[in-house]
Parts: structure tokens; sequence; C-alpha cells
């Protein structure tokens, strides 16, 4: 099995049952405190970087497998170079920076978060750019998966349409206390 969470809920219980379960857990950090605060800010749960951070470091002294996914919104597009140093920060080797569609949001959430495409391009060449110019030892996920991308839209149309934490779609949902949850709320 394998779990998106934003580490909201999550304690040595729960720890210790996907451990025994043999689960593989993604956890969403966004960047540095000022990124990750912005964008983690819900009516139900405020999801703090500094409650994030401290789990993430639980995770890392666990035999857990886990990685982390930050969800890229307009306030993001100024910290490409931090929001990589934070992952190398807490030894992630992998980063996706792929941008959030407008899926399942209201017009206010769209003005508020959401950029064009060039805007998006910018941010994501900096980012490459500042990963092999300073020869960091990290790898972007949607580099490594580009020809394959390319090679599928090119025969086949879009296909990988996700928008992160929203909905369940795409994550683990749970029957909780007789709700379903998406994965983020969950925990």
């Amino acid at each position: 099995f394998r779990i998106y969470t934003g580490l909201s809920f999550f304690n040595d219980l729960i720890l210790n049952f996907l451990i025994n379960e043999k689960f593989q857990v993604a956890v969403r950090l966004d960047g540095p405190s000022e990124v990750h605060n912005h964008n983690s800010f819900y009516k139900e749960c405020w999801n703090d970087y500094n409650d994030v951070t401290k789990k993430i470091k639980l995770l890392s002294n666990s035999v857990l497998q886990f990685e982390a996914y930050p969800v890229i919104t307009k306030k993001s597009l100024y910290f490409y170079d931090k929001i990589i140093n934070e992952y190398l920060k807490f030894n992630f080797k992998k980063i996706s920076l792929e941008p959030l569609l407008p899926l399942n949001y209201s017009a206010n959430e769209v003005t508020e978060n959401f950029f064009t495409d060039e805007a998006f391009f910018n941010f994501y060449k900096k980012s490459i750019e500042h990963i092999i110019d300073n020869d960091l030892d990290i790898i972007e996920n949607s580099t490594q998966n580009a020809l394959l991308t390319l090679s599928q839209i090119e025969n086949k149309g879009l296909f990988n349409m996700v928008a992160p934490i929203k909905e369940a779609t795409n994550m683990l949902a749970y029957d909780f206390d007789g709700f379903i949850y998406p994965s983020y709320d969950a925990f």
C-alpha cells in the first residue's frame, strides 16, 4: 500500500501501523516555512511547518520507506532554490516539481494559488538550473520521466492529471469514524 499524507494527525500509533502493514508513505513538504505555512492553511486544519518537519525527522528515524512531494502554488514560484534546498536539508534524493492543476478548486482559490504555464516553465527552468549549476545531489522526478511523458502526450494526449490533497482522486481514502477522508485529512 501507498499513502500520501500531510502528517496532520500523525503519531506513534499510526507510524507503527504503517510499518507493520508495510506501507510506503509520501508526505507533503512544500518547502521552507514561509511557503509551506502559506500553502497548508485549510479551514479544518493548519499543517504547520514546524510540526511537519518534526514528524519527518520521526519518519527518518524509523524503518518506514517514505518520500516527500511539494505542492507548487503561485507563492512557490519565487522560492525555487529554497524549496530544493529544503529537500536536501532532510536528505531527500528526489523532488517532483509539478504544477498544481485547477481541478476541484473555487474561483478564489484558482486566482490566489495558480499561475500561467509560462510562469511555471520559468520556475521549473530556474529549479533545474539551480540543481545543475550547484551540482546538487537531488533528482527532479519530472525530468527523469520527461521523454516518456513527451512520447505519451504525442501518441495519446494528456495522461497525468492529479489534484493533490483536495480530493480523494489518486489517493488512498479512509473509512475513519464513519466518514470518508482524502488521505491528507485522515492524518
